[in-house]
């Protein structure tokens, strides 16, 4: 063994400047950090702004689109080190800090920060934008952003589970409403050139996570008892996810989950089964509206480039027959 360390100690090689491990992996790595600013010489990691920094990075994307995984996370790492160069950002959680650049960018930067994470990057696991997403702006917010981006990019594909993926409007198992999805998809997408052919849906079975969430939501409650006349009739009916505060750090809150993941949607075949619970099925589409709304317009310029994929769903909702009982009393 010490005669084995020994003739590795001498080898050519290393001796060479081929070092694996210790000090002179980091000179390594700052050789490649080097490598990757000399890649995108117009960009500069600026000392003393986050904002311009992530403005820079931004940039370096829209120029680059090529960059590999590594080069990344080098570009990470040196945001990260930049981090500390701000007083009241020392010392606070990644999410907090991210708050705070967008609350002291321009609208300019905001915007596009918001097309930037919303858009390909959403599917670039290392840099945690859907884990970021899920925990500041819930789970299906993250969720449909996911599956916007097309099912084999997913961050997270349990999302989905307990699906059954419609290959369009004219999908026999959706044979009894094809004439309200075609309306609706036509409406909602062929305006902007999409072929409403090729729109896949997703019907999410009464016992995935999304449509039990949906079923214990309270807004989703208030909205069932205020169409309780429609539900005894069985009649289908509209109307839209509250939305909790005005400034853009709000509306993009967790508190908004539903209204980001569905906003607007529409509620059919309400009944009553024998052991007294209500079933409904809630409809959509992902689709990006001209609001005025940044966080909306970015998704929509972001789908009108191609980067998110429009999509329709169905949610099977059961609620319990002591919640049926309240919102029909």
């Amino acid at each position: 063994k010490g005669a084995n360390s020994q003739s590795k100690s001498t080898n050519p090689n290393k001796m060479k400047g081929n070092p694996t491990g210790g000090a002179a992996s980091v000179k390594n790595k700052s050789k490649n950090t080097l490598k990757i600013k000399e890649k995108v010489p117009k960009v500069q990691f600026a000392k003393n702004s986050i904002e311009q920094s992530i403005e820079n990075v931004v940039n370096m994307y829209d120029r680059n689109s090529k960059l590999q995984e590594q080069d990344v996370k080098i570009i990470i790492e040196e945001i990260n080190k930049l981090d500390g160069t701000i007083n009241n950002l020392k010392g606070k959680p990644r999410k907090e800090q991210m708050i705070i650049i967008f609350q002291n960018a321009d609208n300019n930067q905001k915007q596009k920060m918001l097309e930037l994470g919303i858009g390909n990057l959403y599917s670039k696991k290392q840099l945690g934008i859907y884990e970021n997403v899920k925990d500041f702006s819930g789970p299906d917010t993250a969720g449909m952003l996911d599956l916007a981006h097309g099912e084999n990019k997913m961050n997270d594909k349990s999302y989905i589970k307990d699906t059954i993926k419609i290959q369009n409007f004219n999908d026999e198992s959706i044979s009894s409403d094809k004439d309200y999805w075609k309306s609706k998809i036509e409406g909602q997408f062929g305006r902007d050139g999409f072929n409403i052919e090729k729109i896949p849906g997703y019907f999410f079975k009464n016992n995935s996570e999304p449509s039990i969430r949906l079923s214990e939501n309270k807004d989703l409650k208030n909205i069932l008892k205020k169409h309780k006349n429609e539900i005894l009739k069985g009649e289908n009916f509209s109307d839209e996810f509250p939305q909790y505060g005005n400034d853009l750090i709000s509306k993009i809150s967790k508190e908004n989950n539903f209204k980001n993941a569905f906003g607007k949607v529409d509620f059919r075949h309400p009944h009553i089964d024998n052991k007294g619970r209500l079933h409904v099925i809630m409809c959509d589409t992902y689709d990006s509206n001209n609001e005025d709304n940044i966080l909306i317009q970015a998704g929509r310029r972001q789908m009108l480039k191609g980067n998110l994929k429009p999509f329709f769903t169905i949610h099977e909702i059961i609620i319990s027959k002591n919640e049926t009982d309240k919102i029909l009393k």
